[in-house]
């Protein structure tokens, strides 16, 4: 072998062990990082503030302590004063959050499309785009105080 194919094997190598890391690095991150909504939160609606004359439905009130779990697995379910309400999936991205419900008393049968901000210890939900009222109410009514991360 001459000095050019030595030198070219070499160049070769160091970019091949260059491109190994940054793809080891890189999938290191992907499966450390995890999404920042994950986590148990919780609300109270009363009575007197439950729809803000946004829901009508058969329904007569929202009232109770409401938690809203988020899961690593893309899962998602809503009770109220410990009852299963709503069950789903949800994708969460850097500002939005999906909600697609799959089964329970309130279940919708759309997606809803929400604005997220989240300041370490509550949660404020927007709704972007959604035509379950049942849902929007709930979601977006009061922010939401975490109560437990996973």
């Amino acid at each position: 072998m001459n000095k050019k194919e030595i030198e070219i094997k070499l160049a070769l190598t160091i970019i091949a062990f260059s491109l190994l890391i940054t793809i080891t690095h890189c999938n290191s991150m992907q499966f450390q990082s995890k999404p920042l909504l994950l986590g148990i939160y919780t609300t109270n609606i009363s009575e007197n503030e439950n729809t803000d004359g946004r829901y009508s439905d058969s329904l007569s009130s929202l009232d109770g302590l409401w938690e809203l779990s988020l899961y690593e697995n893309g899962v998602y379910i809503i009770t109220r004063d410990g009852k299963h309400i709503a069950e789903g999936q949800c994708i969460i991205t850097d500002n939005q959050v999906i909600f697609t419900d799959e089964r329970g008393l309130l279940a919708c049968d759309c997606a809803g499309l929400y604005g997220w901000e989240f300041d370490g210890k509550t949660l404020s939900l927007t709704n972007i785009e959604d035509q379950c009222g049942k849902r929007i109410v709930i979601l977006t009514n009061k922010t939401w105080i975490n109560k437990l991360e996973f």
